[in-house]
């Protein structure tokens, strides 16, 4: 679990980092536009994340995606709330945030996934890892 962790935790931190950077690019005047975008796309990729973090071993996919809804309903709610921390004119002034744009949204979409990928990606080392070594335990006299 460490291991995911770490990788997870560093992939992460090199996502909302890389678009930060290009946010400073795009609106080097408006830290506050930056630092919007590299929040919603922190909190977007933790929930996407959240599908990805109910097993340790299994796919997401194996799972099934929406096969709980109350996680697809706790889902879905926390990003409304992240869209109204954004969108809300009352609410923006308490978490810094400015309205975003369409391209906004484009830049951030890639970097939405990288968090779940890579815990993705982890699971699969560790299958077949855990494969192996059970292959190796079997032939092994």
């Amino acid at each position: 679990m460490a291991i995911g962790i770490g990788i997870v935790g560093t992939v992460d931190a090199l996502a909302i980092l890389a678009v930060f950077f290009l946010a400073m690019q795009r609106y080097p005047e408006q830290l506050a536009a930056a630092q919007t975008i590299a929040f919603v796309t922190l909190c977007t990729s933790e929930l996407i994340r959240a599908f990805s973090a109910r097993s340790e071993r299994h796919s997401v996919f194996s799972i099934g995606v929406f096969s709980n809804r109350w996680m697809v309903w706790a889902v879905g709610v926390s990003f409304l709330l992240v869209l109204m921390l954004v969108y809300v004119p009352f609410l923006r002034p308490f978490f810094y945030t400015v309205p975003l744009t369409a391209n906004d949204w484009l830049l951030m979409l890639p970097f939405f996934f990288a968090s779940p990928v890579a815990m993705e990606l982890v699971k699969v080392y560790f299958r077949r890892r855990s494969a192996n070594l059970a292959s190796t335990a079997i032939c092994t006299p």
